[in-house]
Order: structure tokens, then sequence, then C-alpha cells
């Protein structure tokens, strides 16, 4: 294989993992990761439909000023989904927003505020204007309905629902890119003659052992990432401030308290800890840090409050999930220092086992392939083996 073709070959791959991780994080957590895109005209013409942008994660773009171009999350707007709109003005409630293409404000339209809580990313922009991806969103929608589809058909055809979902797709994910690894390594099996004993009967291919175990250490953190990441995020509660209490917790008399209940559940089979974050003024967490392990659930009421004065309010809590293969104590202090190390560090705890495992297995070497042609057929033995240097 010539060096322009591995670079175009791996220039694909780098653009495949760059739309998938766009693709996951979209469905999965609710918030863009690498690139996302919107989805209506409202911000016309700065972005129009199926256009991409470069998101910043809220907690890496620093202070949100007017002009920002902000997607955030309101059960008032494009019914709960994921929003993308430009902030005029910021004031003590929060930040008021409003599509480029609207002749109003969300707020004006019946929204309330947008609290940090909500604010999930800070759209890229170069001289005062936001990077635009032209029709990256058709691309992501293509991405999709393959994947729903196969999804759909891997369902039909084993007649179970372990393929369905939001945990089917990451089964869905590990099972495509065990089979990647596998027509890669028959690939590469083919595609590689040893050449040292080409006067031999014996044909020698080698195929590096070390990135068969990096590719699949990789796929597993991937996958672990999904299983943290996809049931945890933010939780919004609305409340209304009226003159009396009514008989819904939604509805609490002006400068009164009310109480929720919320659960975290784990429905894996690894052991989790769990932590449950007010991520908006006026509401208490009593159980903010909790062990779950297989099967187990936990239930907790949470005291929410609003202010004397009359209207429509919000109320957040944010629940983050690490797989509990470190020490609690660990885990915990981790987390305090950012969720994102927390994060990597289990992360990176898979990935040291699974590569501790595939070195103990297969080695560091090279796997080995031999061919030998008799009668005009080939028959193919393959071991393993270390090469020597």
């Amino acid at each position: 294989m010539s060096v322009r073709t591995r670079a175009a070959s791996a220039l694909v791959w780098v653009l495949v993992l760059v739309v998938t991780i766009a693709l996951v994080s979209d469905i999965l957590i609710g918030q863009p990761a690498l690139l996302g895109y919107v989805e209506s005209g409202s911000m016309t013409p700065t972005l129009s439909t199926g256009d991409g942008y470069v998101p910043i994660p809220a907690i890496l773009a620093g202070e949100i000023t007017e002009g920002d171009v902000i997607t955030f999350e309101s059960s008032q707007i494009e019914g709960g989904q994921p929003t993308t709109h430009r902030v005029v003005s910021v004031t003590g409630s929060g930040y008021v927003t409003k599509g480029d293409a609207n002749t109003v404000t969300d707020q004006d339209s019946g929204a309330p505020p947008v609290t940090d809580a909500q604010v999930t990313a800070v759209a890229l922009q170069v001289n005062g204007g936001v990077v635009r991806i032209p029709g990256l969103g058709t691309g992501v929608g293509l991405l999709q309905g393959l994947l729903s589809g196969v999804q759909a058909a891997l369902g039909g055809l084993f007649g179970t629902t372990l393929f369905s979902g939001e945990r089917g797709l990451a089964v869905t994910l590990f099972g495509l890119g065990a089979a990647l690894l596998v027509v890669e390594f028959v690939a590469e099996r083919r595609g590689r003659p040893d050449r040292t004993r080409s006067r031999s009967r014996f044909s020698v291919k080698r195929v590096d052992s070390r990135l068969l175990i990096g590719g699949l250490a990789v796929l597993l953190m991937l996958v672990a990432t999904v299983g943290m990441l996809a049931p945890a995020g933010t939780t919004s509660f609305e409340l209304i401030s009226a003159e009396s209490d009514a008989e819904t917790p939604r509805v609490t008399a002006a400068g009164g308290t009310t109480e929720r209940p919320f659960v975290s559940e784990n429905g894996g089979l690894v052991p989790l800890r769990v932590f449950v974050e007010p991520a908006s003024e006026g509401i208490e967490v009593p159980d903010q840090r909790v062990s779950l392990g297989r099967g187990e659930s936990h239930e907790q009421r949470l005291r929410t409050s609003v202010p004397e004065e009359i209207g429509l309010y919000q109320r957040s809590v944010t629940e983050y999930r690490y797989f509990a293969v470190l020490p609690t104590s660990v885990i915990d202090t981790l987390h305090d220092i950012h969720p994102t190390a927390a994060l990597l560090a289990v992360n990176l705890v898979i990935g040291g086992v699974v590569t501790l495992v595939g070195v103990a297995v297969v080695g560091t070497g090279s796997l080995r392939v031999r061919e030998r042609s008799r009668d005009g057929s080939k028959l193919f033995g393959l071991f393993n083996d270390r090469t020597r240097k």
C-alpha cells in the first residue's frame, strides 16, 4: 500500500470518526461535540437549515456576552429540543435570545430567560462571524438514518430489543467497530506479503497486534463514555410562582417551597458512582453523591423554591455518572476537580485493562499469517508470533 493511499485512508477514517462523534453526542447527550448543525432557518443568514458550526462546550467557553450564539434547551422553544440562537442581551434572570431571522425574542414569545444551566455550547466565531460548515446536517441525517436502519434490522433478525434505543446504539456501534477491525485484519492479511520468504512455499504476512489492541481499547472506551453520558445530564423543572398553592407541584405560592421526587437508576451490570448537583438557584439536593450497584436505584426528594414575584421560573439539577472502576474517594476527588477529569480517569482504567489483557493474550509483536499453495488451491494458517527485529 502506497504512502498516498495510506494517507487518504487515514483521512477518511478521521472524517468518519468526527462525524460519528458528532452523531453520537447529538443523539445521546443532547449536546454537540466537535460539530453541531441547525435544523431550521431561524438563524438565517448566519446559519441556514442544515448548516454546521463548531460548538465550544459551555464549561470551556467562558463568560457568555451579548452577540454570542449559544445552544440551549428550553421546553418553550422547538418542543424542548436543543435551540441555537443569538444572545441579544444579558439580564439578572438570564439571557435574552433571538434567532437572526426572527422579528421578536424568544422571551417575547413566552419563554423564560435562558439560564447558564440550560446552555450546552457556544458557537465558535472568528472575526465576529460564526464559523459555518454548509450541508453538515444533511450528512449527519443520512448517517442517523443508516444507523437506525441497522438497529431495526438487527433487532428484527435476532428478535430482541437489545439493539433498540440509546443502549442499543452503543451495542450497534461496538458491533460495527468490531466488524471493521475484522475487515481491516483480513485486508491487511491479504495485502501485505512477506518478501523475505518469497522463494519459499509459504508466504508469511504480518499484522501489527498493537493496532488491533489499540483499536479495541478505543472502541470500548467510546462505548463506556456513551454508557456514562447517555443517562446523565441536566434535568429542568418549570415552576409557577402564583398567589396560592395548587395540587400540582408545578404551582407554588409566591415565596414558597415544594418537593418533587428524583430517581437515579443503574440498569447496567457495572456499579456506578452518581452525582446529583444543583444547576440553578432555588433547588436543594439532599443526597448529592450515591453509589449504585447492579440493578439498584435511589429516590430522593428535591426541595424547590420560588421568589415572591409571580411568574414562571426554572429549576435544574445535573446528574453525572461514572463506572466505579476506581475507589470512591478517587472518583470523588477527580469529580471535584472537574467532571472531565473523572471521566478521563475511568476511560484510562478501562483502556488500560483492555490493553493489558490484549498484550497478555496476543503479545506486542505481529500476528503472522502463513499461506501455502498446493494444487492450485490456497491453505491458510494463522498463528501468533513475535517478529524478530
